[in-house]
Parts: structure tokens; C-alpha cells; sequence
């Protein structure tokens, strides 16, 4: 008989117990939104020279777009 995996389950100080996979969801192929993504790296105030080159192009294209939207009266 073989060993069974142990559980990813974490308890904290509190006794709050919690499973590390909840955590996790790239592992389980699950991404944010692009329009969720975009936005958060705009609300973090990076440039687009500082964001990955597989996103760049749009993070640029979404700026210009924030950009005339805010300009707009």
C-alpha cells in the first residue's frame, strides 16, 4: 500500500485553518481577467517598460485608452 499525500493545510496562530491549493490558482490554470489585470498594474503606477513583454502591447493600448477617457469632460 502506497503513502497518501498529506494535505496542504495550514493553521495559524488564530486556529484559523486553510488549504494552501485555495491559494493557488495558477496550478490550476486560472488567470484574472485581462481588464482586471491591466487595470491593477495601472493602480500600481508601473510603465509599460515595466511590465512583462507578453502583456506590454496591451498594457500600452489600455493606458492610451484610460488616458482619453480621463481627458474626456
Amino acid at each position: 500500500m502506497g503513502r497518501k499525500k498529506k494535505p496542504a493545510i495550514v493553521v495559524d496562530a488564530q486556529g484559523r485553518a486553510w488549504d494552501l491549493d485555495d491559494f493557488d490558482l495558477d496550478s490550476l490554470g486560472v488567470e484574472a481577467p485581462i481588464k482586471d489585470r491591466l487595470e491593477m498594474l495601472r493602480q500600481s503606477g508601473l510603465k509599460p517598460e515595466q511590465v512583462g513583454a507578453d502583456i506590454k502591447d496591451r498594457y500600452t493600448k489600455y493606458l492610451e485608452k484610460m488616458k482619453k477617457r480621463h481627458e474626456k469632460p
